[in-house]
C-alpha cells in the first residue's frame, strides 16, 4: 500500500470511531468499515531520534473484531507526530460497537526508549467507550497489560506520559492465614509470618535469588485484617505492583505504578462492590526490565474499545491523541518528556 498523507492518516483513524458509530446504526457504510484496514503512519521525530510509526485499525458493530493476522504487520513506516483515534457525532441506533488500534514503532538508527502520552478531553463518552491497552515488546508476541477500563481512566493514567516497556513479573505473594507466602511454580515458596513483619522474601529469577522485604503492614480498621503493605528491595526497583483484595476475581483490585522506584508505599487492596475496604488476598509484584529500548524490530501498543451503549450517547464525539516521544538510551537517563 502506497504512503498516504497526515490528512489521511488521521482521517483513517478517526474513521474508527465512525466505523464503531456506523456499524452500531446500520448506516451504507457498515460493509466497508467493518473490514481491516492496514495503513502506513507516522510518529514523531523526538530529539536526536527518529521514531517511525506504522498504524493498523479494524472496527465492527455488533460484536468484538478481529484483525487480520500480524504476520502482514507492520509493513510499511512512515513519519508523522500524532496518532488521533476519533468518535465523532454517535448514531442512537443499534447494537455495541466494537474496534482495535495496533500502534507500531521502531528507531532503526538510534535504540530509544519510547514515551506516550493520550490527550484528550473527558466526556460522558470517555465514560462510556470501555478500552484495553496492552504493549508488545515484539510485535504480535506476548502482550502485558497497561490499563483496562473507561477510556477516562486512560486518559487520566497516561495522561501526564508514561514509558512503554516490558515490566517481568517478579513475584505473587498470598496471604495465607498469617503467612505471606511467595507462589511458584512448584508450590509454596518462601514464607514470612505477618507477626515478622518487617522481613524479607526470597524468589528465583532465571537462577539468581532476588531478595525484598515487606517493610511494614497495613490493617484494616480494628487492626484484625492486613489491608496492604510497603515493600522495598536492594536487589530491584519495582515498576507495578497489583494489590488483590477479597471478592470475584475481578473486584478489590488496585494498581500501583511505582515508575521504577524502590520503596513502594501505601499498597492498599481496593475496596468491595459496597465501597469498604478490602482486606488483603494476595499482591504480584513486578520489576523494572534493564534496558527496555526500542530499536529496528518494532514494538507494539493495542488499543481495543468497545461501546455497547450507543444510544445513551447521541450526537456525542470523542477524540483521543496518542503522541509518542523516544529519547536515545545511550549516554542519557530515562526522562518523562512531559514532566
Amino acid at each position: 500500500m502506497p504512503d498516504v498523507s497526515r490528512r489521511d492518516v488521521l482521517r483513517g483513524v478517526s474513521l474508527v470511531g465512525a466505523a464503531g458509530a456506523g456499524a452500531a446504526a446500520g448506516v451504507g457504510t457498515h460493509a466497508v468499515l467493518t473490514d481491516s484496514g492496514v495503513f502506513a503512519s507516522n510518529s514523531l521525530t523526538s530529539g536526536s531520534l527518529d521514531l517511525q510509526v506504522a498504524t493498523r485499525w479494524a472496527t465492527k458493530g455488533g460484536e468484538p473484531s478481529t484483525m487480520p493476522d500480524q504476520e502482514t504487520f507492520p509493513t510499511e513506516f512512515v513519519e508523522e507526530s500524532t496518532i488521533t483515534v476519533g468518535f465523532p457525532g454517535i448514531d442512537p441506533s443499534g447494537k455495541s460497537a466494537s474496534g482495535t488500534v495496533t500502534v507500531a514503532f521502531r528507531a532503526c538508527d538510534n535504540p530509544g526508549r519510547v514515551w506516550m502520552r493520550a490527550d484528550g478531553e473527558p466526556n460522558d463518552l470517555a465514560d462510556a467507550i470501555h478500552v484495553r491497552a496492552a504493549y508488545e515488546p515484539e510485535c504480535g508476541g506476548e502482550a502485558e497489560a497497561l490499563y483496562e477500563g473507561p477510556m477516562a481512566g486512560f486518559l487520566d493514567a497516561f495522561g501526564a506520559g508514561r514509558r512503554l516497556r516490558a515490566t517481568p513479573k517478579l513475584a505473587k505473594v498470598e496471604l495465607d492465614g498469617d503467612e505471606f507466602v511467595v507462589e511458584t511454580e512448584n508450590g509454596p515458596g518462601d514464607t514470612l509470618a505477618v507477626d515478622d513483619a518487617p522481613g524479607t522474601l526470597t524468589v528465583d529469577v532465571d537462577g539468581e535469588t532476588v531478595t525484598f522485604e515487606i517493610a511494614a503492614v497495613h490493617w484494616k480498621d480494628g487492626g484484625e485484617e492486613v489491608r496492604g503493605v510497603d515493600l522495598a528491595s536492594d536487589d530491584v526497583v519495582f515498576s507495578r505492583v497489583d494489590v488483590k483484595g477479597g471478592g470475584s476475581p475481578d473486584e478489590g483490585v488496585e494498581t500501583y505504578r511505582v515508575d521504577c522506584t524502590s520503596p513502594a508505599t501505601g499498597l492498599l487492596a481496593g475496596t468491595n462492590p459496597g465501597g469498604q475496604p478490602s482486606g488483603l488476598s494476595h499482591f504480584v509484584l513486578y520489576a523494572c526490565a534493564d534496558g527496555g529500548c526500542v530499536g529496528c524490530d518494532p514494538a507494539c501498543l493495542v488499543l481495543d474499545w468497545e461501546l455497547k451503549q450507543p444510544k445513551k450517547h447521541a450526537g456525542e464525539s470523542l477524540s483521543v491523541d496518542l503522541e509518542l516521544h523516544a529519547n536515545q538510551c545511550r549516554h542519557t537517563e530515562a526522562s518523562n518528556p512531559w514532566q
